[in-house]
């Protein structure tokens, strides 16, 4: 599934429509519950901080480059 989504040959909102990945979906969602009900406030809280850092692009050098 995870290759047809990457690879551009269906889509996330395809996948959740169609009756071949019922099965795996729920499965795959059933275990990230569980893990995620496992987390302690602070595990998650810090899971949080590295997401957003990881989804924040680098700031520009503000050092003028010299020719």
């Amino acid at each position: 599934m995870a290759e047809e989504i990457l690879e551009g040959r269906t889509t996330l909102r395809e996948v959740a429509r169609s009756n071949a990945y019922v099965t795996e979906m729920t499965k795959v969602m059933t275990d990230f519950g569980q893990w995620n009900a496992r987390l302690s406030d602070q595990e998650r809280e810090k899971l949080a901080a590295e997401a957003v850092e990881a989804d924040t692009p680098p700031r520009p050098d503000p050092t003028p480059r010299r020719a």
